[in-house]
């Protein structure tokens, strides 16, 4: 219920370059994915050619096209163990994704709490300064007065000297404090931040007892490391397949001719299908 907090929370999502990254890998894994699910499917290639050869008499020039595919054979089960590695390895980085947002976030709360901390703990120090030097002049007006002696002053001069001694590392945590907000915001250490407030104003949401255990598997670093395993998994079978031979079938079909015009209507067409065992 805090507006302020909604608000870096918000900030912090859309500009954390720790996130960025994150979206980056995670983009990264669905190209591997789509990339792994294109074994299973054929791969069809289309050229076209042209080429002159002569000598200083004469020369001939020949037009020729092609269309060729190819396909392997997933007898072992290969294809599918390196698509579902894929598959599993993009949950990971999607899971790693949502675990490095909740921790931003936690850290988000954690230094904004801390700056209200720390400004009601400079608001003290300076507010115990300002009644130590009152003291000070009061001590200092009863012993021109002969009302107190010089040990008095003395120890509330130490008193005063002690308290504004405090400020300035109190002044250089807040600085800090701000920084790390700043840097986990994606932002420069002058951005604008949100008006502090007292810290008794913030309200902490309540937790019931009683949850069940099982509610740990909706952790995402937990169910990040079970995608890896199942990646994991998935790589030993597709080394175990890789082990059997490989089967593969291909076919072309072209055409040549002497003229272009004539490479669609009288070409001289030329095929030839084959199957390797490796």
């Amino acid at each position: 219920q805090s507006p302020a907090l909604a608000d870096l929370l918000s900030r912090a999502e859309t500009g954390n370059l720790d996130l960025a990254a994150a979206a980056s890998r995670l983009s990264q894994a669905e190209a591997q994915l789509r990339q792994a699910r294109t074994l299973s499917v054929p791969q069809v290639g289309v050229g076209l050619d042209v080429s002159r050869n002569g000598d200083s008499d004469s020369s001939a020039a020949t037009f020729g096209a092609s269309f060729s595919t190819s396909y392997q054979l997933d007898f072992w089960g290969r294809n599918q163990a390196i698509a579902d590695s894929a598959t599993a390895t993009l949950l990971a980085s999607e899971f790693d994704s949502q675990t490095l947002a909740i921790s931003i976030q936690a850290s988000v709360v954690s230094n904004w709490l801390q700056i209200l901390e720390n400004q009601q703990r400079l608001a003290l120090a300076r507010d115990s300064l300002a009644n130590a030097e009152r003291v000070l002049d009061l001590v200092q007006a009863r012993y021109r007065f002969g009302a107190a002696d010089s040990l008095q002053v003395s120890q509330q001069r130490t008193l005063v000297a002690q308290l504004r001694a405090s400020l300035p590392s109190l002044e250089q945590q807040a600085l800090l404090l701000r920084n790390s907000l700043a840097l986990l915001l994606g932002q420069t250490p002058e951005a604008s931040m949100p008006a502090v407030t007292p810290l008794l104003d913030v309200v902490v949401p309540a937790v019931s007892a009683g949850l069940p255990s099982d509610l740990i598997v909706r952790r995402p670093d937990i169910r990040a490391s079970q995608a890896r395993l199942a990646a994991a998994n998935a790589n030993f079978t597709a080394a175990r397949a890789a082990l059997f031979p490989d089967i593969a079938l291909t076919g072309r079909l072209g055409a040549q001719s002497a003229a272009l015009g004539t490479l669609v209507s009288s070409p001289v067409t030329g095929w030839a299908l084959a199957a390797g065992l490796t």
